[in-house]
């Protein structure tokens, strides 16, 4: 990777800041989760050749092995996969539990308080 900090410090203080930064993170996750998927397959299919030591069941021991190993790289890739999903969500629930009561609340009349009546 080139890009040493591919997410910055979050700041939260605008519901823009808060979209933005969740449209950040699925940006960068999205290639992370395809880059590491296929680097999985790549890993399975070289390590399906490498020369075993032990009993060789008609090469079937190397292909377990190679299915194992490459088996957490896809783990891994499943969850960037989840991770570039969820900050779409993150963002709409943002906005259904804060913004939208916050919405709809502003048309309504408030009752005054005063604090100087003592």
């Amino acid at each position: 990777m080139s890009d040493q900090n591919m997410l910055a410090a979050p700041v939260f203080e605008s519901p823009r800041q808060i979209r933005e930064f969740c449209e950040h993170v699925r940006k960068v996750m999205r290639p992370a989760y395809l880059h590491l998927a296929l680097s999985a397959d790549e890993l399975e299919a070289v390590l399906r050749d490498h020369p075993v030591i032990g009993p060789n069941r008609m090469g079937m021991d190397a292909r377990v092995r190679a299915r194992l190993v490459a088996g957490h790289m896809r783990r891994a890739a499943e969850g960037l996969a989840v991770c570039s999903v969820e900050m779409p969500r993150t963002f709409t629930s943002y906005r259904k539990h804060f913004l939208e009561p916050l919405e709809q609340d502003q048309g309504r009349p408030r009752r005054k308080f005063n604090v100087e009546d003592q």
